[in-house]
């Protein structure tokens, strides 16, 4: 299996599994099959084909290239491991060994082997026989002899710096496996090496990540299922050389066979248990190569010890930690995403509830207009329907708006038209409630470039919002009059369009004469599902005005007016001309 792992950027956290039979594209676009939210990412940016048992990625001619770890390419191919940095966005490729047949009819990696080798275990080991610090001649051991007392300390703190920093959770199990793969081979040099979690439903063992040292190591490897189920029941680490036997192990048993020398296998036990095991082991011609001849035998020198064997234990213990982490961090948020459900559904139910219950209300004066030939009835029933109809409208389209992942596609537009238009839309709903909507046009503001469908949704809300609350206000004055004669101001909401406080922005305003935001819920009021309206009020639209704001770059600030009233600011930066930073986020 192979994907893209984004550890940076707008899309971080989010994983793209590649096809081998599939031309994965990797842009903004809706049609991408890597579809990035990164407004530095082109359309089309990059090509990524599978071609002869390697994915190799093409630049489209993007704006601002593409990157395999810091250095621009134009067409390479990829391994397991390498960042792609695309924009502000940064993938890391990852490549997983499959567990099915090769061209040769055998696995790469297996758990089952013949009989026919013999392995000594030279030593076993837990993590509380590990925890003590490493001794000097642990450092001796582990470190290279020619540097002295001092240097050693100083590189022995650099490892185990660099081991806490590197297994820090990442939010993705498979970039933290290539972390702890990038250290063992850095620090202890193994051959191969192979990382098996346990599965956290069904418990079985399955690679999920494997590497080799260098070309012409044989990339076959196979791994007894008696020596992992001795790791994990015991939670012991296991160090192997070839010997004639080993009184634990059976010859069936062995953990190695063919050319493999010596061999570590550690549990990953982590705070509730064993997660996996991390499996490195070294060929025999390596280990041969550093032999000396005395007579007419060889005398191996040995490529593992106790020092390795601790330092492996440590850090697959820090490492299943670090696993069971993110493991519960995406229960978590899987539990949070549930949860958000239940309140969506919570929250919306009420509301449809309602507008069900006014089309149920008009439906049944159409029929009985009909029934009783009664037109007038059947006009009122309709305008019910109707209304209804339009607030089903309004939440589906607040809910698309809210929910869908995108980003703004601004072009050279006339502010004043845009408004113009929403206002026009709105002026049978304010003569509805008898709210006076009043719009005056400022030719100062020139053409500059922004999403008018978007700016039209969110003014769309405010100046919906704005009606009700001075409708709701001369209502309410209306109630507490208790039969006294006085003169009530009519409601009104008022569009206007200026300059902002910063020069460079462009500020819309809406304002109204309701009965006002209180201060203490200024903050609260672009939270979803609070509304200001009860009942009447779904709690998505300010979310939506904020969310479309802030795709522009811009701010929404709610302020409430010391008469009564409220006045909502939206300030969208005033961008006349696709200058460099300009075409920089359009990535075109």
């Amino acid at each position: 299996m192979s994907s893209f792992y984004v550890i940076e950027g707008p899309d971080r956290g989010r994983r793209f599994e590649l096809l081998p039979n599939r031309v994965e594209t990797i842009g903004r676009e809706e049609g991408a099959t890597v579809q990035l939210h990164d407004t530095e990412v082109s359309r089309k940016h990059a090509r990524v084909v599978y071609d002869s048992g390697r994915y190799v990625i093409t630049d489209l001619n993007s704006s601002n290239g593409t990157f395999i770890n810091q250095k621009r390419i134009t067409t390479a191919a990829i391994n397991s491991g390498d960042k792609i940095e695309i924009g502000a966005t940064c993938l890391q490729f990852t490549q997983t060994p499959s567990l099915q047949q090769d061209d040769s009819g055998a696995s790469s990696i297996s758990f089952e082997i013949p009989g026919d080798d013999h392995s000594q275990i030279v030593q076993t080991m837990r993590h509380s026989d590990s925890n003590r610090a490493f001794s000097v001649q642990d450092c001796q051991s582990f470190l290279s002899s020619s540097l002295d007392k001092t240097e050693q300390a100083e590189t022995y703190l650099r490892l185990v710096y660099e081991t806490a920093n590197a297994l820090k959770s990442t939010g993705s199990i498979d970039d933290l496996m290539e972390k702890i793969l990038d250290l063992i081979f850095q620090w202890i040099n193994p051959d191969r090496g192979c990382i098996i979690l346990s599965d956290p439903h069904t418990h079985e063992l399955q690679i999920r990540c494997f590497r080799v040292r260098e070309q012409g190591v044989s990339e076959k490897m196979s791994i007894s299922r008696t020596i992992l189920d001795y790791v994990t029941s015991k939670k012991e680490g296991v160090l192997t050389r070839n010997a004639m036997d080993d009184s634990r192990f059976d010859c069936a048993a062995s953990i190695v066979h063919q050319k493999v020398s010596e061999a570590i296998c550690v549990p990953l036990d982590g705070r509730y248990g064993v997660v996996g095991v991390i499996y490195i082991d070294t060929e025999a011609n390596d280990a041969l190569s550093q032999s000396s001849q005395k007579g007419s035998s060889l005398v191996r020198t040995a490529h593992f010890d106790e020092s390795h064997l601790k330092m492996m234990i440590a850090i697959a213990h820090h490492a299943a930690i670090a696993i069971e982490d993110i493991r519960f961090y995406s229960a978590m948020i899987q539990s949070e995403r549930l949860a958000a459900i239940g309140q969506t559904v919570a929250n919306l139910s009420h509301h449809i509830k309602n507008i069900l219950q006014g089309v149920s209300g008009g439906s049944y004066l159409i029929q009985s207009g009909l029934k009783n030939h009664d037109e007038s009835l059947i006009s009122k029933g309709w305008s019910i329907v109707e209304r209804n109809q339009g607030k089903i409208s309004s939440l589906v389209m607040d809910m698309l708006t809210f929910s869908k992942e995108r980003t703004a596609e601004p072009e050279l537009d006339n502010m004043n038209d845009a408004l113009g238009e929403v206002v026009e839309l709105m002026k049978p709903r304010a003569e509805e409630f008898d709210v006076k909507l009043t719009w005056v046009r400022n030719e100062q503001i020139p053409e500059f470039y922004f999403d008018r469908n978007l700016i039209n949704r969110a003014v769309l809300n405010l100046i919906t919002n704005a009606i009700d609350a001075a409708a709701e206000n001369v209502s309410q004055q209306l109630a507490d009059m208790s039969g006294a004669s006085k003169s009530i101001p009519q409601g009104a909401v008022s569009v206007t369009l200026s300059w902002g406080e910063i020069p460079t922005n462009v500020r819309i305003s809406v304002s109204d004469n309701g009965a006002g935001v209180p201060a203490n819920q200024v903050e609260q009021i672009f939270i979803p599902f609070v509304s200001t309206k009860g009942s009447k009020g779904t709690g998505l639209g300010l979310p939506v005005v904020k969310k479309v704001v802030t795709e522009h770059g811009g701010t929404v600030t709610c302020v409430p007016l010391e008469k009564g009233g409220t006045v909502f600011h939206i300030d969208l930066p005033f961008r006349k001309d696709q200058d460099e930073e300009d075409s920089a986020k359009t990535g075109e």
